[in-house]
């Protein structure tokens, strides 16, 4: 069975390969969380609603948050908050079922994967970029003052307003 709905606080650790590891139960049904019913069962497969908050990272080889459900590698020495949601779902199926999976909701404050950065004006030109490989596109970024827009997404070009 899955773990729904758990919030863990004040990690710290070193020497595991992976300091914390939240395991993809059965990649055949990875859109089954509580909450919803993708093959007429109830049953939950996979690790959905997790809170994870104040993670300290003591060893440089360790890998920090090994998600197999949204695919997130992270290895920061400090995080402040890792939150895995539900099952994102579109369309219908014809016993009422939702049909394509989309992935899951998810959001963190490492600046090592996609996030929401709030700031008071508008972004500079290039996106948030840490270490080789990394890529923040898909990130969002809230402007608090400012005339020329107040949501931005980060691009592969770079920041551009949402219309």
């Amino acid at each position: 069975m899955g773990a729904p709905n758990n919030a863990l606080f004040n990690i710290s650790g070193s020497g595991f390969s992976n300091l914390i590891h939240i395991s993809n139960a059965s990649a055949s049904r990875q859109n089954q969380c509580p909450g919803l019913n993708a093959t007429g069962s109830t049953s939950a497969y996979n690790a959905c609603d997790i809170t994870i908050m104040g993670v300290t990272n003591l060893s440089s080889r360790t890998t920090t948050i090994d998600d197999q459900i949204s695919g997130a590698t992270l290895s920061d020495s400090n995080l402040a908050m890792y939150i895995l949601g539900e099952p994102v779902q579109w369309g219908s199926a014809s016993n009422n079922t939702n049909s394509t999976f989309l992935g899951n909701s998810h959001f963190t404050t490492s600046l090592n994967w996609p996030t929401w950065l709030v700031g008071a004006s508008t972004p500079g030109t290039g996106c948030p970029t840490t270490g080789s490989g990394y890529s923040n596109v898909g990130s969002l970024y809230s402007a608090t003052s400012g005339s020329s827009g107040t949501l931005w997404e980060c691009e592969s070009s770079g920041w551009a307003p949402v219309k």
